[in-house]
């Protein structure tokens, strides 16, 4: 746990996230996925304060490209993330 109150559960390489972990932030989000060198990075699943989830692909710690979007525990539906941005 950071003094910003985020806390990490995962691999480490050199002192770095890398490879599978869960991050938490105070205000109930959480990325549980793929990390290379602390960046989210692969396969995971990002979960919004709001309880919406995408899960797809991330680079460069977004969301981009293909995957599913929904409600924690509804309907998910077919999406795509351009660098972070959903595309309607």
């Amino acid at each position: 746990i950071w003094g910003n109150g985020n806390k990490y559960i995962g691999d480490f390489v050199n002192g770095k996230m890398h490879g599978n972990g869960k991050y938490y932030w105070p205000d109930g989000s959480v990325y549980e996925g793929e990390y290379k060198l602390n960046i989210k990075s692969g396969k995971g699943k990002f979960k919004w304060p709001n309880n919406k989830e995408f899960i797809g692909e991330f680079v460069n710690g977004k969301p981009h490209g293909k995957g599913f979007l929904g409600v924690n525990g509804g309907e998910y539906h077919k999406s795509e993330f351009v660098e972070g941005k959903l595309l309607e």
